[in-house]
């Protein structure tokens, strides 16, 4: 008998879930529902369009035309009703499903700063996020960008914005960029970097107050009650898991995040969840993890698929490996746990930091050169010594 699929969300994971579903299942019925009003578009690669490295069309995926599938644009779900086995859309229609995926992803947060509501504030998560922050570079002839945040979407979004000609400004709270993962010795590196493409970075500082001229970001003060005027302010402060709907549902969460298996079904037999929405089982740690990359998400959906035709597999989890390039640097790396011992070495092509516990392989930081990079995964996923 053939079944109906909903998937809730069309980025990576449910653009991986419904290619794998319509190979497992050809007669199956899918139904994709989003809230986005483009298509299927590579978040990786918004700030390579705003650079110019990529064009604007290289973003979207195609997604090939089927009999059996529907994806509905600019659609919102409000609600998952788990008993009747159906979702309630926002017009009131009833979706009802066999098998449900939510792959509601994540929300950009902005923290409660005063002026934040005014014109010139953005976040860079979305395509519209960019869309928006581009018209208004061009029709208000931005000069001067302040970024909130120094993690790898800060880091980035300065990158591309710089190499427009515009000068951008980072506030960072903690005393060194991409704190989450580097230690101060490394993180230097990238300081020295940022300082030699002439971009001001503002360690250990807070921004309290957003300021505006007839409506316009004009001036941002910070804690320590230094003012800098811009023209532009972008926050990079992190995101949110959407997990409303499943918090709703009675769907077992933590931290707005759901819950999954070691096959990525939820509490709720016959649905699943992946992507930034989901806490997913970790390859390094026996606890569960948010996991924030694109091929983690795109891996997902396949095992998704894999449930929702009948056929699980389980899923092998997460490595948590952040990579990136900025400023003309390349990066990888993973967190260095506190007991490892750890070596450095630096060289013209760049920096290796390598953390060992009882001389196995348990973290490791590429600053420039990450050739390495294949190497140190697998050697970390098998648990050898290096």
């Amino acid at each position: 008998m053939n079944k109906k699929h909903v998937i809730i969300g069309l980025s990576a994971v449910g653009i991986s879930a419904i290619n794998r579903l319509r190979m497992l299942a050809p007669n199956d019925q899918i139904v994709c529902i989003t809230d986005q009003p483009e298509r299927a578009y590579n978040k990786c690669f918004l700030a390579d369009v705003v650079s110019g490295v990529k064009t604007y069309d290289q973003l979207f995926m195609n997604i090939a035309d089927n009999p059996q599938l529907t994806i509905r644009y600019a659609t919102r779900v409000v609600s998952i009703n788990t008993d009747q086995r159906s979702v309630q859309l926002e017009s009131g229609e009833q979706e009802a499903f066999d098998t449900l995926c939510i792959a509601t992803g994540a929300s950009a947060w902005v923290p409660p700063v005063p002026g934040k509501d005014l014109a010139g504030v953005f976040t860079f998560h979305t395509l519209g996020d960019m869309d928006r922050m581009l018209e208004y570079i061009d029709r208000n002839a931005v000069r001067r960008v302040g970024i909130i945040g120094s993690g790898l979407t800060g880091l980035e979004c300065a990158d591309a914005l710089a190499s427009r000609g515009l000068t951008c400004t980072i506030i960072e709270r903690n005393d060194r960029v991409l704190s989450h993962l580097l230690a101060p010795e490394d993180a230097e590196l990238i300081h020295t970097q940022l300082d030699r493409h002439n971009m001001a970075l503002y360690r250990s500082s807070t921004l309290a107050s957003i300021e505006g001229n007839q409506g316009k970001v004009s001036t941002i003060v910070l804690s320590s009650g230094e003012r800098i005027e811009l023209d532009m302010v972008i926050f990079a402060t992190g995101t949110r898991p959407n997990g409303h709907l499943a918090v709703q549902a009675g769907i077992a969460t933590r931290s707005g995040a759901i819950i999954t298996d070691d096959y990525l079904q939820t509490s709720v037999p016959g649905i699943w969840a992946g992507g930034d929405v989901a806490l997913v089982k970790d390859q390094l740690s026996p606890e569960l993890t948010l996991s924030c990359t694109w091929p983690d998400a795109m891996l997902q959906g396949i095992f998704i698929a894999q449930g929702m035709a009948g056929t699980p597999k389980p899923y092998p989890g997460v490595a948590q490996i952040a990579t990136s390039a900025f400023f003309g640097l390349s990066f990888a790396a993973t967190r260095i746990p506190q007991d490892a011992r750890v070596t450095r070495e630096i060289s013209v092509s760049g920096l290796k930091t390598i953390a060992r516990t009882q001389g196995i392989l348990t973290g490791f930081t590429l600053i420039g050169d990450t050739s390495e990079l294949p190497t140190l995964k697998r050697l970390l996923l098998t648990r050898q010594p290096y």
